[in-house]
């Protein structure tokens, strides 16, 4: 079985660029470039993973809890994450630096 990743960036070169690097590593991906469609996805597909943009996690119309998903990864602008109880990862990232993140979830 394909390790599953739901990929929430609203930006789509960011998206198009994490996909190209998660699907050579073998990674089944699934996006997002809004929480409610993020929301419609994850009951779906209910992917293992979710790397998750800090603009969409702050979005007002996020009806979701990502950090209660156990393989969650934020994504941010900040040059040295938050500690926010869940894996944090500063932009941009390189597709094998995320990668290797992914495998120690």
């Amino acid at each position: 079985m394909r390790m599953t990743v739901l990929l929430v960036d609203p930006d789509q070169i960011t998206r198009t660029l994490m996909r190209y690097h998660l699907r050579r590593a073998g990674y089944t991906v699934y996006e997002a470039d809004s929480s409610l469609l993020a929301e419609q996805l994850n009951q779906q597909y209910q992917p293992r993973f979710v790397i998750l943009d800090e603009a969409i996690s702050n979005e007002q119309s996020n009806t979701l809890n990502w950090g209660d998903h156990q393989n969650y990864i934020l994504l941010t602008d900040l040059p040295q994450p938050q500690t926010t109880g869940c894996l944090s990862l500063a932009k941009p990232i390189t597709g094998q630096h995320l990668i290797s993140q992914l495998q120690t979830l």
